[in-house]
Formats: C-alpha cells, structure tokens, sequence
C-alpha cells in the first residue's frame, strides 16, 4: 500500500515524527515499532489511521516501521511520547518487556499498557517457525501478559484459550512467586469494524 510506505518515509523525518505528538486529544495511541507484516497491517497501520479520523482519538508512531525481515523490536521509548500517551501498543514480541512496563508505568501511571498476542503459544505445533524460540521464551511471553493492561488477539478461540492456559499457569507457578494479574483479554478480530476498535 502507497500509503504505508508514505507513512514508513514520513516517520524519519524530524518534523513529522515530533508533529505527531502536537495533538491531544482524550486518547491518545501509541504505537510501538510495528512491521512491515500482514499481522501488523490489521493489527497497528490500520487502526492508526482509523484512529486519525475520529474526534475524541489521535494516533502516533514511535521508532518507525520495520520491514517485514527485521524481527527485533525497538523498545526505546522517548519520556515525552511516554508522557504523551493514554495508551502504549506493543505489537508480539518474545522479548522480556516487563522493564519497559516498569519505566512507562513510573513515568506515567496512568497509561495503558497493550501487548498483541499473534498466535496459541500453548498449543504450538513443532513445526510452526515460531517454536523453538516460544519454547525458549514462554516465561517472557507469560509474564508480559500478566503485567500488561490489555492482551489483544484476533479471534475468540485464541482469546479462550490463552485466559484457561494463564490462568492454569498463573495459579500453578507465578501466583507463588508474588505476581499480580493486571491485564484483560480483548478480541479485535483482523476484519473489525470502528466499534470494535474504539471500544477497546
């Protein structure tokens, strides 16, 4: 899409980047490094451009876009964009996000925190290209979804399955361990309409 890859050569010029965060309004979305990917097509590019359309909502884009080859996430986020936000999107990653959680939550505590689950990371076939490196990271993945907000996925099979298996797994090692469950599972499925968006 032409529009996209504006949007990819904007987002590394100085004005526009720091223009995006000229606006406030009652919310306030920020999206974090997302993909040049189908998943990411529905889950962020979309929605961020919905979003642009809609009085009470405004929409930016932080660490720009990845191409479709570039797997690691940038996670270095800016205190103003931090302060800036009432909402902080990260696209699935196996990474440990739970000391960029800490930061914007001590910089800003009433942001909230949203973390997309791409796929069942408990019902993983052997050959998904995913497996070695969810097997390798399941706490990682385990204990994002616990700190975070809001979970998004995009089906409610998906969405059914994650909160039994977290749920099983949260009572049979991380309750023990003093965590704390903060986070609901939402369901955006890829084909959604506004009121679904907005609503979440």
């Amino acid at each position: 899409m032409k529009a996209i890859s504006d949007l990819r050569a904007a987002l590394n010029t100085e004005s526009f980047y720091i223009e995006q965060f000229n606006y406030s309004k009652s919310k306030r979305i920020l999206f974090v490094n997302p993909q040049l990917s189908s998943r990411n097509l529905y889950q962020i590019l979309i929605p961020y451009y919905e979003l642009l359309s809609h009085s009470d909502f405004c929409s930016a884009i932080t660490n720009g876009i990845r191409t479709y080859n570039e797997k690691d996430i940038d996670l270095e986020i800016g205190e103003e964009e931090i302060k800036w936000a009432t909402h902080i999107d990260f696209p699935f990653t196996t990474k440990n996000l739970i000391p960029i959680f800490t930061r914007i939550k001590s910089i800003n505590e009433d942001a909230i925190l949203c973390y997309w689950l791409d796929y069942d990371f408990y019902n993983i076939s052997e050959s998904h290209p995913m497996y070695k490196e969810t097997v390798e990271n399941l706490e990682n993945i385990e204990s994002n979804c616990f700190y975070t907000d809001k979970i998004f996925v995009d089906n409610v099979y998906l969405q059914k399955s994650i909160q039994a298996n977290l749920g099983k797994r949260f009572m049979e090692v991380y309750e023990q361990r003093g965590y704390e469950v903060y986070s609901q599972i939402s369901v955006i499925p890829f084909m959604f309409d506004t009121d679904i968006l907005l609503s979440n």
